[in-house]
């Protein structure tokens, strides 16, 4: 079995953030409030509270700004047009952050886990909308399905080891 290099790694790096910026800060931000959060730990409940509101809408608003990236892609859409897709993403995420607060709403959790719900289904059909390639959707899904049990089995593998 072969390595891929470190600078093959490092290029496959920089494609992805080129490609996907506002995905990737979408993640730094949730990363970043998580392990803010485990730092405080039942130690201020208000700023707890505040890091699983911003861990929930980066969530949100990763699954949100990846179907807009696929969107765009797919149907060849100038610079300005995305730019503007993705700044409303960034509003929409922005807005989500103020209106949800499961700590004071207990049904504010519900509405995460079917808006999570949505924008995950969101991602597996929107590059598809208006194309007719049914075996492309099908190909794409069944490739998102096999990394997302590939991630689980290496996720679990850890978790054990």
């Amino acid at each position: 079995m072969k390595f891929p290099s470190v600078k093959s790694l490092a290029e496959g790096a920089w494609q992805t953030a080129k490609r996907f910026p506002i995905e990737l800060l979408f993640a730094l931000t949730g990363t970043v409030a998580g392990c803010v959060n485990v730092e405080l730990d039942s130690i201020h409940p208000v700023a707890e509270s505040w890091c699983i509101r911003v861990i929930m809408i980066s969530n949100l608003g990763f699954l949100l700004s990846l179907s807009a990236t696929l969107y765009t892609e797919s149907r060849d859409l100038g610079k300005s047009k995305s730019l503007l897709l993705k700044a409303g993403v960034v509003l929409v995420a922005l807005l989500l952050l103020l209106l949800l607060n499961p700590s004071s709403n207990q049904s504010d959790w519900i509405r995460f886990l079917l808006l999570a719900l949505a924008f995950h289904l969101l991602v597996s059909f929107t590059a598809y909308i208006v194309k007719e390639q049914t075996q492309g959707f099908w190909q794409f899904n069944k490739t998102l399905f096999l990394r997302f049990l590939t991630g689980a089995l290496y996720s679990a593998v850890l978790f054990v080891a």
